[in-house]
């Protein structure tokens, strides 16, 4: 999912060995020109299960990460 040309949350949910799908996400960003990211991750206790409920809340986790961040601001050019 792209949220700006530089900002996008990839979900990247997982099947859980005892059953259920864990949730979890990568959030993508250029700055200056350089790509970076951040995985997250739901709660150990979070069990999903389908991995398109994991998924829904992993794209969640990564929308909050990004306001809680403000990284609508991280992708501008910085003034020298």
């Amino acid at each position: 999912m792209w949220l700006t040309p530089e900002i996008s949350i990839e979900a990247l949910s997982y099947p859980l060995g005892t059953g259920g799908w864990a949730a979890e996400a990568r959030v993508g960003w250029t700055l200056e020109g350089a790509a970076r990211e951040q995985k997250l991750f739901g709660a150990n206790d979070k069990v999903f299960p389908t991995r398109e409920e994991a998924d829904r809340y992993a794209i969640g986790l990564g929308v909050q990460w990004i306001s809680s961040k403000n990284l609508k601001n991280l992708t501008a050019r910085r003034a020298s």
